[in-house]
């Protein structure tokens, strides 16, 4: 059994930047109990695609994973700044603040969603745009062409 993940680098972005920021985290999900954690790079859609994978035993190793404290997923500060709608639509802008593990400097993304609800209340589409190139730079990574 494996979990997968997908990254897509914007363009101009570093894509070594980006591999070798993959490269320590795969590395922490290893120490955090995954086994075979690998990266692969799309080579023929998208150039810019990255997915990295990692195995566990079965089920019961999965949820030894996932039962670690999950104080550390969450953002360290996250903030509902405003909320708009009408009729089947909503938009929500919010803003995510962490600390990069590499540098100690603190990172700050704003993000608008975009929900769409169906006439039972359910969510029937989500789209969303994020500053994340504004997130690498305050990582300290450029982005050049």
């Amino acid at each position: 059994m494996a979990l997968w993940s997908t990254y897509s680098i914007p363009a101009g972005g570093s894509i070594s930047a980006i591999k070798s920021s993959l490269v320590e985290y795969l590395k922490s999900e290893e120490e955090a109990g995954f086994d075979n954690c690998v990266m692969y790079q799309h080579q023929f859609g998208s150039q810019r695609g990255l997915y990295t994978s990692c195995t566990f035993k079965n089920l019961d190793h999965f949820a030894k994973m996932a039962d670690q404290d999950a104080e550390d997923w969450a953002d360290e500060s996250h903030t509902i700044h405003e909320v708009v709608g009408s009729g089947d639509v909503i938009y929500a802008w919010t803003q995510a603040v962490n600390t990069d593990e590499t540098s100690g400097a603190s990172v700050d993304v704003h993000t608008v969603s975009r929900f769409q609800f169906n006439t039972d209340g359910q969510v029937v589409a989500l789209a969303n745009i994020n500053e994340s190139r504004f997130a690498l730079e305050q990582m300290g990574y450029t982005i050049t062409r």
